[in-house]
């Protein structure tokens, strides 16, 4: 898949509600402060804190928690810093969140709800608080993301951060997930996304009926990249070649990608 330039991904505003975020009810009595504790949990506790100044990083010998105003929230963190040029990124998911965004995804029609993803990067020294130089929503379209690998590094262009990731849509006729390959480049505190899909499922409403794949980029042309998926589920094996559009400086759509798989 390297052998194509990655197409930016689109944020295209979707009006759907935040999902409520339900306190953490199983945190064990070994509670405790992760500022301090080691090198990747002092560095991931010091840029929480200064994305997020109300919210502080506790752990247990199983999970992650934040803790806002007295209240305890479980979470996934993704973080990373790059010791060569100081720049760290982070990625925080509540629990509870995104597990509702899932389930409302999954039911018919689309009142459903989101569970947002963002993306903070920061300049960091080795002590004292982050200097924030960019942060956005990770993808709009999507109504949850989880994030499965995430490196802050650096190529010929500067500093960057290459993630896996599953960005999971609904809409009411469907709801499934395209796993992404992706790219975040960062100027003048916007971020530059670029991403190809790597993979898929699908599930159609309302029997849930379930087909799955790869997908691989299968050339472009102008105003669109063509993809091949090789997909198979209730449908038997099925192989496809669909165009997705590009918008503006090469945007592709993750919602477009879902509805033109099988």
């Amino acid at each position: 898949m390297s052998d194509l330039p990655l197409p930016e991904a689109t944020n295209s505003p979707t009006p759907i509600a935040d999902c409520a975020r339900a306190p953490a009810t199983n945190a064990r009595p070994s509670l405790r402060s992760a500022s301090g504790v080691s090198p990747y949990l002092s560095e991931a506790s010091r840029l929480l804190e200064g994305a997020y100044p109300n919210l502080s990083l506790h752990y247990d010998d199983e999970h992650l928690y934040v803790m806002e105003k007295g209240t305890l929230y479980h979470v996934r963190l993704s973080s990373d810093r790059d010791e060569d040029t100081g720049y760290a990124a982070m990625t925080l998911t509540y629990v509870s969140q995104h597990d509702a965004a899932i389930e409302s995804g999954r039911q018919p029609g689309e009142n459903g709800c989101t569970s947002p993803v963002e993306l903070v990067v920061a300049r960091m020294g080795p002590s004292g608080p982050p200097d924030i130089v960019a942060r956005g929503r990770l993808d709009v379209e999507a109504v949850a993301v989880d994030v499965r690998t995430l490196a802050m590094t650096s190529d010929m262009d500067g500093p960057l951060v290459r993630f896996l990731y599953f960005a999971y849509y609904a809409s009411a006729a469907w709801f499934g997930f395209v796993g992404f390959r992706s790219e975040v480049t960062f100027a003048n505190g916007r971020l530059r996304t670029s991403r190809l899909p790597a993979s898929y499922l699908k599930l159609t409403k309302p029997d849930m009926r379930r087909m799955e794949g790869a997908i691989g980029p299968a050339g472009g042309g102008a105003g669109s990249v063509r993809l091949l998926t090789m997909a198979f589920g209730a449908e038997g094996e099925v192989e496809r070649e669909f165009d997705v559009p590009l918008v503006g400086a090469g945007s592709m759509s993750g919602v477009e990608v879902l509805r033109r798989v099988p």
